[in-house]
This record gives structure tokens, C-alpha cells and sequence, in this order.
């Protein structure tokens, strides 16, 4: 799934089974709408300021999202360098995710949220400037995506072992899900804007919108209150290659997790197939303009924010693990009206536009409702510890696929032609969905309980006091 890039249970009560992972009380007999309210980590100011950061930034990054393949389009790119632009991007997590995870487990946080914002920023200016400059290439396109991806995957590996600092697992939750309504609405805007920019200003300066993003980011962040707690020196550092070790054993061992992280590994395998050529296929084999694109994207956004509402009392009704298989499923029919959009190409246009829409609505919403059902997970049966290195281990698996969907991709669509390539990814999608519904994982009605890994035998480390006056939680 694009970096369109949990568990949404409402918040355990005395009395529920989360050390067993025995099953919540009889649900209701209907999905009902979901519950609002302004309580809660709503009254948390450091949560809102975390919140408020992750919003800003959701909504700049829409505006790249379109801008940097159109801005690769205007400069005569074909499907093989759409390819290598989407692999550009993708690529820092295969070379530095695990690298990041024991970086991110070793240091304070959100320092280094606030580095990765303010160094995106720097980053992604040199493209209008290049433009201005009128020294845009391919070339600097493929260097900003490497480097911009780079500075992601550190970014997000941080921001997913950071709530903890926030919340406790009994707040868990409810932080995926407010953070994830958030990023949604967010989003909403931010392809409409896209849109509208790239036609008033061009694609390249459409991205000085995500650069003040990335910095008004950094000023939230800046201004969160709560101390977060310094990690504990150990009497002797492993070797880095011994932490990573450790998370992949972790994952490895572990039977839901290594159930899903595969599942999601293929899921975005074939995804990343035609995503990164999508661009190319809408507006030169469908004909949308830059501005229909932008409110395809919005319409799409719409779905992600259901997704993240409805995903806790979707989630209550079915049970974490039918809801995870029925999220994929979903997600893969909505692929596949892509390619039956471009089937209806010949008839009247509306219908084509169409297709695309209810396309996007239905793998937005199913990505949130896998994503937060999938992030909550992890991070309940994650010792805090490891919460970095075992954040790490899952995105390299998932998102690591991406280049290689990207490159065969592009490959593929220079051999057989756009639509081909896109009815391939679509279809391919459907074994992620088959790997959950035939595991033991289907079964899975909540949160199982944290699992602590015995330490490797020739290990000195140790670990730090917990802070008793912090609880541990996560965020997407």
C-alpha cells in the first residue's frame, strides 16, 4: 500500500482479558456509529501538540504525493523511470531499517523527530529551487526521493516507539486511532490542495507547500512539555548487528506477527506494483487532468477517515483477526476497479472517474482498518525495549517489498503495457488476503499479551529502571 503509509479496540476496562487475550464482552447486535468525544488524550496537551504535528505534516506530504511523479511526468519520464523514482523512494527501507531501529531504541526520541522534520524540509526545497534555477533533472529528482526516504524511515520508525513516552496500554488504542483520524482528515484536504497547486504554481513549487509542513512540524513537536525519559546506558553495548538480531528474532518467533508482517509484506509487493506508475496510467491512459486526480486522491481520503473511525467498532463486532483478513480483501476488490477503470475508458468518462474513486474509498478505508488493528498489535506484545528494533524488523519486511515491486513494475510496464501491469498488481494482492484467512491468525478476537524474549546468553546488558510514573504505549 502506498506510504498512504494497530488495533482500534475501544479502551480495555477493569475486568477485560488482555493478559490471555481472551475475548472482549458479547459485542452489540449492530456496528453503530462511532463514539465522539473530546475527552480522553483529547485533554492531554502534549498528545494534541503530537497530534497537531502528524496533521500538518500528513498535509504537506499530500502535496508531494502528487507533485514529485507529475513533476517526473513533465520531465519526459516513461514507465521504467517511474519505476525507478517509486524504488528511489522505497528503497532506504531495505538499506537502513533495521540500522534505524537500534538507533531509535538507543536515543531519545523526539529530538530526532524534530531533526528528520527540519532535514526533510531543507531536502525537499532543492527541488523548486532547482526548478527556478532551471537545473531540474530526472537525476535530482531520483537523489531528493533517496535521501527524503531515508530521513522517513527514521522519522517513522522513531514516531512508532515514541507514544509510549504519551500513554499506557490501556490508552494504546485510542492514540492509533486518534492519530489515525487525524492524519485521514488531514488528507482529505491535501490532494485537493495538491491539485489546485500543481496547476497554479507547477509541481515543483507545489512542494514548497510541504517543506513549510515539515518545519511548522518541528514547532509542534518543539513545544511538547513532557519530559521523556533518557535510555539507560547498559555496562556493555552490543554490537549493533547483535540488536538487530534480537528484533528479528522477535518477529521471527512470534506466530501472529510473523502471520501478518508476511501477508503485509506481499500485500505491498503487488501494490507497489502499478502504484508508481498510477500517475502515468490515470493522466495518459485515462486522460485525468492534475486537478480530477487531485480530488480522486481527496475522494479516497474520505474512505481513509471511515476506515479509521469505524475500525474499533468493526473491530468489536468481528474480532482483530477476521477484521485484518476482511481489510485485506476489501482492499484488493478496490484495486482492481483501477484496472476496470481502464476497461471503461471507452464509454462515458464519468464512468471511468468513478471507478477510480470507489477504488481509492475502498483501499484507504481497508488500509486503516488493517494498519491500526496491525500497529496495535505489535506494540501490545512488543517490550518497550525492543519497540524500535521490532517497528523496524515489520516495515522492512512490509514497505522493503516496495522497491521490488517498483522496479519489476516498471519493467513490466515497458514489456506488456500500463493496464497489464496494473491488472497484475490487482490480482496479486488477493494471496495477501488468502495467507491471513487460512492462518490461525483469522481466529484472533483481541490484543494478546506482551511477550518478553529471554535475553542471548552472552548478553550483559541491562536494562533501565521503569519510570513508575510513565505508563507504555505506542503510535502509528
Amino acid at each position: 500500500m502506498r506510504s498512504r503509509m494497530g488495533h482500534p479496540l475501544r479502551p480495555p476496562k477493569a475486568g477485560d482479558d488482555l493478559g490471555t487475550g481472551g475475548p472482549y464482552p458479547r459485542p452489540p447486535r449492530r456496528v453503530g456509529l462511532p463514539h465522539f468525544s473530546f475527552g480522553g488524550l483529547w485533554r492531554n496537551p502534549d498528545f494534541v501538540r503530537l497530534c497537531a504535528s502528524y496533521g500538518i505534516s500528513r498535509l504537506g506530504s499530500q502535496v508531494t504525493l502528487l507533485a514529485v511523479p507529475l513533476t517526473a511526468v513533465a520531465l519526459g519520464a516513461g514507465p521504467r523511470e517511474m519505476g525507478w523514482l517509486a524504488a528511489a523512494q522505497s528503497l532506504p527501507v531495505l538499506l537502513l531499517g533495521l540500522v534505524a531501529g537500534t538507533w531509535v531504541d538507543r536515543v531519545q526520541r523526539r529530538p530526532l523527530l524534530i531533526a528528520t522534520d527540519l532535514a526533510r524540509a531543507a531536502l525537499l526545497a532543492g527541488i523548486p529551487a532547482a526548478a527556478l534555477l532551471g537545473q531540474l533533472r530526472l537525476e535530482l529528482l531520483y537523489a531528493v526521493a533517496l535521501l527524503a526516504g531515508a530521513l522517513a524511515v527514521v522519522s517513522e520508525v522513531a514516531h512508532a516507539a515514541y507514544l509510549p513516552v504519551m500513554v499506557g496500554r490501556e490508552q494504546l488504542v485510542e492514540g492509533n486511532s486518534k492519530l489515525a483520524v487525524t492524519g485521514q482528515v488531514a488528507s482529505v484536504a491535501g490532494p485537493t490542495l495538491a491539485g489546485a497547486l500543481v496547476q497554479l504554481v507547477s509541481a515543483p513549487l507545489a512542494i514548497l507547500a510541504d517543506v513549510a509542513s515539515f518545519v511548522a512540524s518541528a514547532v509542534f513537536l518543539g513545544t511538547i512539555r513532557g519530559r521523556e525519559p533518557t535510555p539507560g546506558a547498559p555496562a556493555q553495548r552490543q554490537a549493533v548487528w547483535r540488536d538487530i538480531g534480537e528484533g528479528l528474532r522477535f518477529v521471527a518467533a512470534h506466530p501472529v506477527l510473523r502471520t501478518l508482517t508476511g501477508a503485509f509484506g506481499l500485500y505491498f509487493l503487488f501494490d507497489a506494483l502499478f502504484w508508481g506508475l498510477y500517475p502515468l496510467y490515470v493522466t495518459r491512459e485515462l486522460g485525468v487532468s492534475p486537478a480530477a486526480l487531485g480530488l480522486i486522491y481527496a475522494v479516497g481520503s474520505v474512505g481513509g477517515v471511515l476506515g479509521a473511525l469505524f475500525v474499533e467498532p468493526v473491530t468489536r463486532r468481528l474480532g482483530l483477526g477476521r477484521t485484518m483478513a476482511g481489510a485485506l480483501l476489501v482492499g484488493a476488490l478496490g484495486e482492481l476497479c483501477i484496472p476496470a477503470a481502464g476497461v471503461a475508458v471507452g464509454g462515458p468518462v464519468v464512468v471511468a472517474l468513478l471507478l477510480l474513486a470507489v477504488g481509492e474509498v475502498l483501499v484507504r478505508s481497508s488500509d486503516w482498518v488493517f494498519a491500526v488493528n496491525f500497529v496495535s498489535l505489535r506494540q501490545a506484545v512488543t517490550p518497550g525495549r525492543l519497540q524500535g528494533r521490532v517497528n523496524a524488523t515489520v516495515r522492512v519486511c512490509t514497505s522493503g517489498a516496495v522497491p521490488v515491486g517498483a522496479f519489476v513494475g516498471g519493467a513490466l510496464g515497458e514489456a506488456v503495457g500500463l493496464r497489464a501491469t496494473v491488472l497484475v498488481g490487482a490480482l496479486g494482492v488477493l494471496l495477501a488476503f488468502l495467507w491471513v484467512a487460512l492462518s490461525p491468525a483469522r481466529s484472533l478476537r483481541s490484543l494478546p499479551a506482551e511477550s518478553e524474549p529471554s535475553p542471548p546468553a552472552d548478553s550483559s546488558r541491562t536494562m533501565p529502571p521503569r519510570d513508575p510514573r510513565r505508563p507504555a504505549a505506542e503510535r502509528i
